[in-house]
């Protein structure tokens, strides 16, 4: 027996699933493809046995197969899930009441699969018969050519479809076998293109069942009907075990289910998608069973098993409406595959009746119809390739003719439904000529061939041709690679033929009139050519085609206009902007008549004179074409935005950026059409310029934003803009100071172009503006200093090993300088390891007289300071005790403390077991709270760490101070105090708070100190940590300092007054918060005092302050002023405080009502957050969880809601966990569910 999934207690079937589509989703990209399909099997097996559980029901049946079957074809050596499909085709036999219960319908199968293997060996081997014509040929040649390719194509899909209705066939007797005594005589019939001729060997096999005429009167109908339903579910169960049948065309409700995005998701790439049933989707379901769902949309079943009367019905006008997926028209075109021949007669009989009784509603439903395919199916939308990632061949080239044709016998009412068939009966009754038939069945050859090829290439059911993966592959026009695939000259015959016959079908669709009063003819395609060359991206084809028509006169004003514009065009694709303009110079009165062709005149023009480098030109005619456009009241914005963005584009040249911005402000309002590739294009290359506008405007932080943006679309339109989007970046950074990261995208865009050097036009100039920015960046970094440079010897030659004294020219201030890297410094400090000692000892005594003479000019190093030889620190303390240049307390600390410092990288090495001098934060929120020096402080203990602090504090005071008064250098002692004032300062810097406010507690008053600034200072460090701690007896101790600290240190009076501030704030006191601020600006203005670090805590205190007072606006405004100070955003500090600030202006947005402006705030802190590892992580999850409430979008409000009350619970023992309400996160919840309708159990 079938084994059960694995379930909870008290667990119901669609729980388990909606577990295991989860499961099977972490398995998954975010576009829904199984990252490792092994890894995916075991879920698709579990709930494949999940809908096993739910048998008899059919559907549930064919799911359980494909899914059972999907997980075989993802591990195929697997014996259970083996079993698993051949229990269920065995428990299949048992539910039907089949005749034959021990049939092995796997075995079936795998003879099915040698048979179809065998039709598609054959299949390849014709179509290698198959060459490409070529373009320079002839006339008379090419109608040889075409004709033997006619020949072959026609002959290789009549060769498919006899094998393919031989396969369905013999299932079909298989099923009938298995299934014993039929009821009533009955046929099986094909529909699709296994009806026109036209299916490949990797087709869905589109069928109905029609029963005998009047069985639906007999008194076991329903038995019989039921008969003829599990014939089909054992004809779809030997096509599933093939295993082409993808997973989403049987709809499982928790992975692809159309009526729920959420549920949508699934992509089956792994599963061959070939011969197959047609899908469950409700404008598919063309198998017996039908549509068995209903949608809104959709709200009739429709079962496809009927006696021929009534399946006729479904020929009928009202009943198609009722249906709405064009079975009627699919209806038209069958053929015989098994069964009874006469009951298929019959109902090829009663169809031609109701063809022949057609009134008018049913003429105007199938021009409705034409109309629409005529939309949907246009050949000139080969243009909106250009931009294009990829390209669906069965919409844009097949259909384009395939369906044309069919529609034409239709309207002719030609008896067959071959569509080769259908050209050569209307060129019979003379409905066509010989010329137009030859050049129809030319045409639908080629797409025959196109399509044939595409699939045997792919080895599966996939009408896509996409670009790679790599820059290179990204640079040729998808039109292009679709060429390839037949040969110019093949495509435009086909294309031309297409466009003429679309045209002529569009006449008599807008004229509503009968195609008996006008013949189809091919008279124009000479003149027609240029147009349709120009849509296949054949620019110089187009311009030689363009000048043999006009040795001749065109058959019309307006294909001659037509022509012309697309020949000047591709002039101007080819970068011939002067030639482009002259030929259109004498067409504008022509082109001023057909308003949209003179809107692509106006657009193309423009882009000309952009090209020709004539900003102001462009300005003044984008101005003109916008006034004359907006005269004509054309509703296509195609025009408008490509006007907008090429005059911002013009005037980002011309140096006027803010009016630049203007304009594609006015692109970015017309409401495009963003799926097509073209508008896609367009996008990226005015969000760049918009970019370059930003950061010649000195907003490199926006300037990034639009860079980025850029890059991620161009990825996704795998476009060259990518390049583009490198160099702004890389700029952007660079100007920013962030070399190392504006180098990254240098590379990146140097890469871009040195991969595409041969296929695109690159600007000389850009890689010479790339390198140089290259060189700039490394100089900055100092990279060219990493390696020794070559010094020039005596004989000309150059080497990178060095004498004595060509090495000691490095220990120069000024070569150090140019070094960039305190070589000189390195070179202080080395000891002998191997070689000959003599050459060292000159080294070492060159280097003593040097560092004599310069000493005045280092200031970081002691032995610098006295010139002390030994280059052991440990020795140099010694020494520096030694010549009683400092005491023995002195050196005793200076000891100490090297010895903790080295105890601490030792230790770090020691437990890491590699050189990595970072101490991390955790990966959990619990390890992202706790302050990185708490961390610092384990490693030796608090009291070892804060005396080598104080030492170190010291130390640097005193070399800081010599800095300042070089000329007494030699005559100054350092001497390290061990007073408490200086430790309690050390102790602030490790932020061990408690310790600092015990320690002032117990001895401030105890002590003295002499010096008012080291008091100052003491205090100030108390009041901190009172404020870190949350006791805000800070206040108290402020005024023991603040008369003393203006005259004292600015620094201490203005950081003073913030803390103040701050204090208030927390206290709840927002009034007086914000006037202790407006304070500080005032002394900040009077002292001229403009430090960039204590603005922004300012902006951000009183915007905080002015929030909790309900003043939104006025709080946004100082959250502005915040984030316009040049802060340096690479300081911890400044990160919190942006993250802080960036909360509060989403709360602020939020209270206004503007949701989707506040929820991209807590998404930019959300990130800024996971990158610094801050707790504000928990702040965002909060706010975002309250937008979402508000949009009523309750699902993702739950989401982030549980996200925050698992981050509190994490921390809910740690001091700062105490601070946040627990129990508004909870009602939040708690409402939620409440909103979503989620029962006890589920809240649970």
């Amino acid at each position: 027996m079938l084994q059960k999934p694995k379930m909870m207690e008290g667990e119901s079937l669609i729980q388990t699933e909606l577990k295991l589509a989860q499961d099977l989703k972490q398995c998954c990209d975010a576009e829904g493809k199984e990252i490792n399909p092994f890894m995916s099997a075991p879920i698709l097996n579990e709930i494949g046995l999940i809908y096993r559980k739910r048998s008899p029901d059919k559907l549930s049946l064919i799911r359980s197969a494909v899914l059972l079957n999907a997980a075989v074809a993802r591990q195929p050596s697997n014996a259970k899930f083996q079993n698993d499909v051949k229990e269920i085709c065995s428990y299949l036999l048992q539910v039907t009441g089949a005749h034959k219960t021990n049939t092995d319908l796997v075995k079936i199968s795998k003879q099915v699969k040698v048979k179809i293997q065998q039709m598609r060996e054959e299949a390849e081997e014709k179509l290698g018969l198959l060459t490409e014509i070529p373009y320079e040929i002839t006339d008379d040649h090419f109608k040889k050519l075409a004709e033997q390719k006619i020949k072959i194509v026609e002959g290789l899909q009549n060769m498919i479809t006899e094998k393919y209705k031989s396969i369905m066939e013999y299932v079909s007797a298989e099923c009938k076998n298995i299934m014993g005594t039929i009821p009533c005589r009955f046929n099986v019939t094909g529909m699709g293109s296994l009806a026109r001729g036209e299916i490949t060997p990797y087709s869905d096999f589109e069928h109905i069942i029609l029963l005998e005429e009047g069985i639906q009167h007999k008194s076991d109908y329903k038995k019989i009907l039921e008969y003829f339903r599990w014939f089909s579910v054992i004809f779809h169960f030997i096509i599933i075990n093939l295993q082409e049948t993808i997973v989403p065309s049987v709809a499982i409700p928790s992975l692809n289910n159309s009526t729920n995005p959420e549920h949508n998701w699934f992509y089956d790439f792994y599963t061959t998608r070939g011969v197959s049933f047609d899908g469950f989707l409700v404008h598919a379901c063309k198998f017996p069973l039908g549509r068995t769902q209903t949608t809104n949309k959709k709200p009739w079943t429709t079962e496809l098993i009927k006696p021929v009367s009534e399946m006729l019905q479904y020929l009928d006008f009202e009943v198609a409406l009722k249906n709405g997926y064009h079975l009627n028209e699919v209806l038209k075109e069958t053929c015989f595959v098994f069964g009874n021949k006469r009951v298929y007669s019959e109902f090829v009989q009663g169809r031609c009746k109701v063809q022949n009784n057609d009134n008018e509603a049913h003429q105007r439903q199938r021009m409705k119809q034409l109309k629409e395919d005529l939309d949907n199916f246009d050949v000139m939308k080969m243009n909106n390739l250009s931009s294009a990632s990829s390209c669906n061949i069965k919409r844009m080239i097949y259909r384009s003719i395939s369906l044309f044709i069919s529609t034409l016998g239709h309207l002719y009412a030609v008896a067959t439904y071959s569509t080769f068939k259908t050209i050569r009966q209307l060129r019979k009754r003379g409905a066509i000529k010989d010329e137009v038939a030859r050049g129809l069945l030319f045409a639908l050859a080629v797409v025959c061939e196109v399509r044939l090829k595409v699939y045997m290439a792919k080895r599966r059911q996939d009408d896509t041709v996409d670009k790679g993966e790599t820059l290179r592959e990204w640079v040729p026009d998808m039109r292009t690679q679709v060429v390839t695939v037949v040969g110019e000259r093949s495509m435009v015959e086909c294309l031309t033929t297409a466009w003429i016959l679309q045209n002529f079908l569009r006449d008599k669709e807008s004229s509503r009139g009968f195609l008996q009063d006008r013949q189809l003819t091919l008279v124009s395609s000479f003149y027609i050519k240029p147009i349709v060359l120009y849509t296949l991206n054949l620019h110089n084809r187009v311009i030689e085609e363009w000048l043999k028509c006009k040795k001749q006169s065109y058959p019309n004003e307006y294909l001659e206009a037509f022509a012309c514009f697309r020949a000047g065009e591709a002039f101007s694709q080819l970068g011939k902007f002067k030639e482009a303009l002259e030929v259109w110079k004498g067409l504008e009165n022509q082109l001023k008549q057909n308003p949209f062709l003179n809107a692509r005149y106006l657009r193309q023009k423009s882009y000309c004179l952009f090209n020709l480098r004539k900003w102001k030109d462009v300005i003044e005619h984008t101005n003109k074409a916008k006034l004359e456009i907006a005269s004509w009241n054309i509703l296509n914005y195609d025009f408008k935005q490509a006007l907008y963005s090429t005059a911002g584009a013009a005037k980002h040249r011309s140096g006027l950026f803010q009016e630049a911005l203007s304009e594609f402000r006015d692109f970015f309002k017309c409401p495009l059409d963003k799926t097509l590739p073209r508008n896609r294009q367009n996008i990226a290359m005015s969000l760049l310029y918009v970019g370059r506008c930003l950061l010649e405007l000195g907003k490199a932080d926006s300037a990034i934003h639009k860079g980025r943006e850029v890059l991620e679309l161009s990825k996704q339109m795998k476009s060259i803009t990518v390049m583009d989007s490198y160099r702004l970046l890389s700029r952007c950074y660079f100007s920013k100071q962030k070399y190392k990261k504006s180098l990254e995208y240098c590379e990146k865009e140097l890469e871009s172009r040195n991969e595409t050097i041969d296929l695109i036009n690159n600007d000389p100039q850009g890689f010479v503006d790339v390198e140089r920015r290259i060189e700039e960046c490394k100089e900055k970094l100092g990279y060219y200093g990493l390696e020794p440079k070559s010094v020039v010897s005596p004989d000309n030659g150059t080497h990178n090993i060095h004498n004595g004294n060509e090495m000691l020219q490095y220990l120069d201030f000024e070569v150090a300088l140019k070094n960039g890297y305190h070589l000189n410094e390195v070179l202080k400090e080395t000891c002998f390891v191997f070689g000959d000692r003599k050459l060292y000892d000159d080294f070492e005594h060159g280097r003593e007289s040097y560092i004599a003479a310069s000493v005045c000019l280092s200031l970081l190093l002691a032995i610098d300071l006295y010139s002390i030889k030994f280059s052991s620190s440990f020795n140099v303390v010694r020494q520096l005790q030694k010549e009683d240049r400092i005491n023995g307390e002195t050196a005793s600390g200076l000891l100490f403390a090297l010895a903790v410092a080295c105890e601490v990288r030792l230790k770090v090495y020691m437990a890491k077991g590699r050189q990595d001098d970072c101490l991390d934060k955790g990966e959990t929120f619990r390890d992202w709270v706790s302050d990185i020096r708490m961390q610092v402080i384990k490693i030796v203990g608090e009291r070892s760490m804060v005396e080598c602090i104080n030492v170190a504090n010291q130390l640097q005071m005193f070399l800081r101070m010599l800095k300042s008064n070089q000329c007494q250098l030699l005559n100054t002692k350092l001497i390290i105090d061990s007073s408490f004032y200086l430790k309690l300062q050390a102790i602030s810097l490790l932020g061990c708070n408690d310790r600092v406010i015990k320690e002032w507690n117990d001895r401030h008053n105890k002590q003295l100190c002499v010096n008012d600034y080291l008091k100052s200072s003491v205090c100030f460090c108390v009041a901190t940590a009172y404020m870190s701690s949350g006791k805000y007896q800070a206040l108290q101790i402020f005024l023991s300092f603040e008369n003393h600290s203006v005259q004292l240190n600015r620094d201490f009076n203005v950081a003073g007054m913030i803390l103040k501030a701050l204090c208030l704030l927390n206290l709840g006191k927002c009034k007086e918060a914000v006037e202790q601020t407006n304070r500080a600006k005032r002394k900040m203005a009077s002292m001229d005092f403009n430090d960039s670090s204590f603005k922004p805590a300012l902006y951000n205190i009183v915007g905080i302050a002015k929030y909790e007072l309900g003043l939104f606006h006025e709080a946004l405004t100082e959250f502005r002023n915040y984030f316009k100070c040049p802060f340096d955003k690479t300081i911890p500090r400044n990160h919190m405080y942006m993250i802080q600030s960036l909360i509060y202006v989403g709360i602020c947005l939020m209270e206004l009502g503007k949701l989707d402006s506040a929820m991209h705030k807590p998404r930019q802190a959300l990130e800024l957050s996971k990158q610094i590892k801050s707790f504000f992580i928990l702040k965002s999850y909060i706010l975002l969880s309250e937008c979402y409430f508000r949009k009523e979008k309750y699902k993702r409000s739950l989401e982030y809601a549980e996200k925050a009350l698992g981050c509190v619970n994490e921390i809910r023992d740690c001091s700062i966990g105490k601070h946040f309400n627990i129990e508004g996160i909870e009602a939040v919840i708690t409402a939620c569910k409440k909103k979503l309708g989620y029962d006890n159990t589920a809240c649970a």
